[in-house]
């Protein structure tokens, strides 16, 4: 548009040179008084001096603005000569151009700091650099996993480990590592690199992320799962054919690992032991205590006639191998099918329901849990009991991750509602624990169990 004004304006002042020129001879040939063709030739230079005036000044002003764009230098300004609309125009001209090139100026740097803010924000290292080694970027993230403030040149790396620097220059497009440093604390380095072009220069971004917490909750995890694996293979896989009675038993861990247990212990054709027990604490370190004390219960119970020998003999043992924090909680008791008793001692654990012709009962018997005394007065405190046990009798013993399960509003699931459950006709013991855990989910609404949850449930079918 500017141009176009210049051209006009430029044909226009020609023409009206050659006008008045032609003027000028036109006048000489008709032998006009002097003063007229003088007037016309002066009017002539006149125009002559405004034309190179205009062309002089077009030309200073398009220098200007050339050198402005090159230099980026947009605060000069262009203004028109005094009462020529011609310089006017011009002006506007090459003010609007340098005004919209600051506008898109001033929105590629925004969009730069926003961009660059992002890249400081940003949870993975990145760290750009030229290939002499020069570093271009170092965000936030990658200070934080070198411990650096700043970082000029790619060598500076090699503190960390020898050839660092070297390995990352030679990383090519789309390539990525696995980076194990020592220093400054041990990490294993997951690195990309990418490749760009700019200004003719090639530059290399590596996106850096510290896996160290990654890898080691994998190997936790795969340990955990070996853990899950013993661990449900400590338990019975499939209910005992005893001829007295029909059992389902089921543990449900709050995590991939947990320290409740239940166990069935032939003790000939006439005499079943059942025992259930839960290990204070969850996870790990509850598992392990849940396989010790399996261990200890199965080597004592095939040699000890009455539960609280048997309980009294484990105390003792549990008591030297776990810590002072810890104990563990258990009922065991004797299924004998010549005197149709259950025989048992409860250490601390949560009384089992008897239920008996539609009426049901707790088994109560006294006792504090196991490993939290050293023998006198655990002694004294579990007290063994017997039970008369009648065909179609029910036993349903459990652990308190059961009864306390929560819901929304943080109510317990109860002992209530497990004898209610308890109390009603059931065809099978496993239609029975299907039941009671249809009847948690539902009260939790499926939510994740705070505690482990064991049931064993025991119909009592007596002699044949």
């Amino acid at each position: 548009m500017g141009y176009k004004r210049f051209k006009t304006v430029c044909l226009m002042r020609v023409s009206g040179i050659a006008a008045t020129a032609a003027l000028f001879f036109y006048l000489l040939s008709r032998k006009m008084a002097f003063p007229v063709p003088m007037a016309v030739a002066l009017h002539f230079f006149y125009q002559v001096q405004r034309l190179i005036h205009y062309v002089e000044k077009t030309n200073r002003d398009l220098s200007r603005f050339l050198d402005a764009v090159k230099y980026e230098d947009f605060s000069q300004t262009f203004t028109g000569g005094a009462g020529d609309n011609s310089f006017a125009q011009l002006a506007e001209a090459f003010s609007g151009v340098t005004e919209e090139i600051k506008k898109a100026r001033a929105k590629t740097e925004e969009h730069y700091r926003y961009l660059q803010t992002i890249v400081q924000h940003v949870g993975i290292g990145m760290i750009s650099f030229k290939e002499n080694g020069d570093v271009e970027l170092f965000n936030r993230t990658a200070k934080r996993i070198f411990g650096l403030e700043q970082l000029k040149q790619l060598h500076d790396l090699d503190r960390f480990k020898s050839g660092l620097a070297q390995e990352l220059l030679s990383m090519d497009a789309g390539t990525q590592s696995l980076i194990a440093l020592a220093s400054p604390t041990a990490m294993q380095l997951a690195v990309r690199a990418t490749q760009f072009r700019m200004q003719g220069e090639k530059y290399t971004l590596v996106s850096v992320q510290n896996i160290q917490n990654e890898l080691e909750r994998e190997r936790m995890a795969k340990e955990l799962e070996i853990a899950h694996q013993v661990q449900i293979n400590l338990l019975p896989k499939t209910s005992p054919q005893w001829r007295g009675a029909r059992i389902a038993g089921a543990c449900i861990p709050a995590r991939e690992v947990g320290g409740d247990y239940f166990d069935y212990i032939t003790l000939g054709p006439q005499k079943l032991g059942i025992a259930i027990g839960d290990v204070s604490g969850k996870g790990l370190p509850a598992a392990i205590y849940m396989t010790l004390t399996k261990g200890v219960l199965q080597s004592e119970a095939a040699d000890q006639a009455s539960p609280k020998a048997v309980l009294t003999k484990v105390n003792k043992l549990m008591y030297d191998s776990i810590t002072r924090d810890t104990f563990v909680s258990m009922f065991y008791g004797i299924l004998d099918l010549e005197t149709d008793t259950l025989t048992y001692a409860r250490a601390g654990h949560n009384p089992p329901i008897h239920v008996q012709e539609g009426t049901h009962r707790l088994l109560d018997a006294p006792g504090i849990g196991l490993g939290l005394d050293s023998g006198a007065k655990f002694s004294e405190s579990v007290q063994e009991e017997t039970v008369s046990l009648k065909k179609g009798d029910w036993l349903v013993c459990y652990t308190d991750g059961v009864t306390e399960a929560m819901d929304a509003q943080q109510n317990e699931f109860s002992e209530e509602r497990l004898m209610d459950i308890a109390r009603r006709t059931h065809k099978s013991p496993e239609a029975m624990l299907r039941a009671t855990h249809d009847e948690i989910n539902h009260f939790t609404g499926n939510g994740q169990p705070h505690d482990d949850m064991t049931l064993v449930a025991v119909q009592y079918t007596g002699r044949p």
